[in-house]
């Protein structure tokens, strides 16, 4: 019985839904300006508005609606009733594009050349006259006569001014960049690559304005992830509003749809710089699609848009969200390639001491390895201290010494006590085989794909200082000894970060060598260090300032302070 019921109430109110009129989704009439259609019924046509049929999800909405009001008190009806409907309603409407275009493009031939003609000293209308539809026409007509006339001549007018203002813009957006990201090395095939992302934007809205919502689709939140991780974060919030600027200029979009794609290309900004790494890759999806979805839905409903309207606007973004993070990820190590560049998303792959470099640099030489972790500490510490690139020093001090792993018997901190390969060696061949590190390592960076900007932390790291100890003993045996054989061949470091890597790599060195490091000898030897390196001009082609230099030498006492603090004396504990 309760069966019954349940179906007698379902095909009631779907023969109520499908006599007005079902269609899949409103979005796709191409309403006119009335919001009426023409629906052809057994041969019949008759005009309805659109608040006259039903799409699904308006029809499911009406369904339960009326059974509430009319079985409130039935449980079992409240539930299964709505259940079937929903299971077998269909449309039972389609828009006919062929006969609408059909049918619009006849109207328009039918539209009479000349409305409200008015004839020499005619009066169009006398005082408290009713204004009837042919004194509409006239008074209609008359504006448009006296109004400023727009012909060719002004369009082309019109079109040569929006460009140019769009030069403009884009001329004061290059002259900021070179003025204000010298940094950045902003070179012909970047600019490139810039104003691609700028008629990308405007390429798309070209081809697909007719849709609606469209600028919840535009590529912006992927244009801003993409130069974020390129360039910069501020470099990307300004290219941010010179985007915008640029659509707002050639589309008109709606200011609310610009706003979602504000705010939630800023939030992307900041999330894929902090979480860039591919193990972190579905939580950064689903975060970037959903707050580009939830501020699409916020945005429309604040401007008054239907419910309904406003969820669809919220997938588009949450699809363009998901969309622009895949394509990152797709498409980043090719830009890489192309603009010569490395991205944090790549950098973060490098810290994984899953890497094969790193994994041989472990088993093969462990005290290089180890050497090389207290390094990469050191710099990312100073990196921190001086507002450089932390991540960029990091992974330079993880892979500067992978060189070593050639000949890993000839470096001190891979040797055990007994045997020293380099006592039967001239120093003249001991100090060539420990320069060699350089160049092996820079040949296993090659081989291994190593981005250009990491091979050149395992290049400058020693810079063009002197192997000491081999030139030492040299001259003990021959004082006329030529320092030039002793010493690396460069480069020198030029960035903050490849400095900071050949100090610690010295600093730490240094320390380790001490027999008893306190804190007063640790400072000694640090600040010794530093001395050698600005008197031996290590430092002459490096962007590093005094300043920062002073600061490094400070953060590296605290942290190796902390290494190598004193221990307790376990075996004089007891003893008087």
């Amino acid at each position: 019985e309760k069966g019954e019921k349940v179906l007698s109430y379902a095909g009631g109110a779907l023969n109520d839904i499908l006599s007005k009129g079902v269609i899949s989704d409103k979005i796709s009439i191409p309403f006119g300006k009335d919001k009426k259609v023409v629906i052809e019924k057994n041969g019949k046509e008759h005009i309805v508005g659109v608040e006259e049929i039903f799409d699904l999800n308006e029809g499911m909405q009406f369904i339960k609606q009326d059974i509430t009001s009319k079985y409130s008190s039935n449980s079992f009806l409240l539930k299964y009733s709505p259940e079937l409907t929903q299971s077998i309603i269909k449309p039972n409407l389609s828009v006919d594009i062929a006969e609408t275009s059909f049918r619009r493009e006849n109207a328009r031939n039918s539209v009479q050349k000349k409305v409200g003609v008015i004839l020499k000293g005619e009066i169009i209308v006398r005082a408290n006259e009713i204004v009837d539809e042919s004194v509409e026409d006239k008074i209609t007509s008359m504006y448009t006569y006296m109004s400023p006339k727009q012909n060719s001549f002004d369009r082309v007018i019109r079109f040569l001014v929006k460009n140019m203002i769009f030069f403009i813009i884009f001329f004061l957006y290059i002259l900021f960049i070179n003025s204000q990201f010298k940094k950045l090395n902003i070179r012909k095939r970047d600019k490139i690559f810039i104003s691609s992302v700028f008629i990308l934007n405007i390429l798309v809205y070209g081809l697909f304005y007719q849709f609606a919502h469209i600028e919840y689709l535009l590529p912006v939140l992927l244009s801003s992830i993409l130069i974020s991780l390129l360039y910069s974060r501020t470099f990307a919030l300004v290219s941010l509003l010179f985007n915008l600027s640029s659509l707002i200029l050639y589309s008109g979009l709606r200011m609310q749809g610009l706003l979602a794609l504000l705010i939630s290309s800023i939030y992307a900004i900041y999330l894929i710089r902090e979480r860039g790494s591919r193990k972190h890759f579905v939580s950064v999806i689903v975060r970037v699609g959903l707050v580009n979805g939830i501020f699409a839905f916020l945005i429309e409903l604040y401007g008054e848009t239907s419910f309904g309207q406003a969820i669809i606007s919220s997938v588009y973004g949450f699809i363009n969200g998901v969309i622009s993070i895949i394509l990152v990820t797709a498409f980043i190590q090719i830009l890489e390639r192309i603009l010569g560049k490395v991205t944090r998303i790549s950098l973060m792959d490098l810290l994984d001491l899953n890497h094969p470099l790193l994994i041989d640099l472990a088993e093969k030489t462990s005290g290089t390895f180890n050497h090389s972790m207290v390094v990469a500490s050191l710099s990312e510490k100073a990196a921190l201290a001086i507002n450089a690139d932390e991540l960029m020093a990091k992974v330079g001090g993880y892979f500067h010494d992978i060189g070593k792993m050639e000949k890993p018997e000839y470096f001190i901190e891979n040797q055990n006590r007994d045997f020293n390969p380099h006592q039967s060696l001239p120093p003249e061949i001991s100090a060539t085989i420990i320069k060699e590190h350089i160049i092996d390592g820079e040949k296993m960076a090659n081989k291994h794909k190593i981005p250009s900007q990491v091979t050149a932390f395992i290049k400058s790291h020693h810079g063009t200082s002197t192997i000491e100890y081999f030139l030492e003993k040299s001259k003990s045996q021959d004082p006329l000894t030529d320092d030039n054989k002793y010493r690396y061949d460069g480069p020198l470091p030029k960035t903050n970060e490849e400095t900071i890597v050949m100090l610690a790599d010295s600093v730490e060195a240094g320390v380790r060598s001490l027999s008893n490091p306190d804190e007063q000898g640790m400072k000694r030897t640090i600040e010794t260090i530093f001395e050698k390196k600005l008197r031996d001009g290590q430092f002459n082609e490096s962007e590093m300032s005094v300043a920062n230099i002073l600061i490094i030498r400070d953060v590296f006492s605290n942290v190796l302070k902390g290494i190598y603090h004193p221990r307790v004396d376990y075996d004089n504990i007891g003893k008087k």
